[in-house]
């Protein structure tokens, strides 16, 4: 049952802070990051040393996104707890990296903000449309929160999580204009 609160941790990093990133992150979950990331991985030429440690600190950070979903929080607070782990992974990634490897990085990361504003102009939400997917995020992180709390097994529980997110997805692109929904129908088929 945890492992799917995991997801949703996951994507709650990614997404969480959308507005205050990019709508990128919320409406793609991340997979685009995830896709640099990999890419960047290769392009870094990590010794066995680094991919050993790199190993070791995502094992590290799963393990402390484990015990974060086990508090009672709100999503504000969830997002900033999640927000620190993501903070002090950065420092420990910066430990394993040569100065070389960490400008890649860097100049990676500012292109994937760059995206994110770009993105972000161009779906052009008002302060009313922010606000209310904002409650409806609100909304579905208490529901998946609440899921935690049944006696689920983990088949019924990845179930019952992924009907949430198709129901959250549908709640949103409710808020959306249709010219916002075809922006957006279009940049999701970029990505697949």
């Amino acid at each position: 049952m945890k492992k799917g609160l995991i997801i949703l941790t996951l994507i709650s990093l990614l997404s969480a802070g959308a507005l205050a990133q990019g709508e990128e992150s919320y409406f793609y979950g991340g997979r685009q990051e995830n896709v640099m990331k990999k890419n960047l991985e290769k392009n870094l030429n990590l010794t066995q040393d680094q991919k050993d440690k790199l190993k070791a600190l995502r094992e590290e950070t799963k393990d402390k996104i484990k015990a974060l979903s086990s508090e009672d929080q709100t999503r504000e607070e969830f997002i900033q707890s999640l927000q620190s782990i993501k903070d002090d992974q950065k420092s420990e990634l910066n430990e394993i990296l040569t100065p070389a490897q960490q400008k890649m990085v860097e100049s990676k990361e500012a292109t994937v903000q760059k995206r994110r504003e770009d993105f972000e102009k161009k779906l052009n939400l008002t302060d009313e449309q922010k606000s209310k997917i904002s409650s409806i995020r609100d909304e579905y992180y208490q529901k998946m929160r609440a899921l935690d709390t049944e006696e689920l097994t983990e088949a019924q529980h990845k179930k019952e999580m992924a009907k949430l997110v198709k129901e959250e997805i549908q709640a949103r692109d409710q808020v959306l204009t249709a010219q916002q929904k075809t922006f957006l129908k279009s940049e999701r088929n970029k990505m697949k």
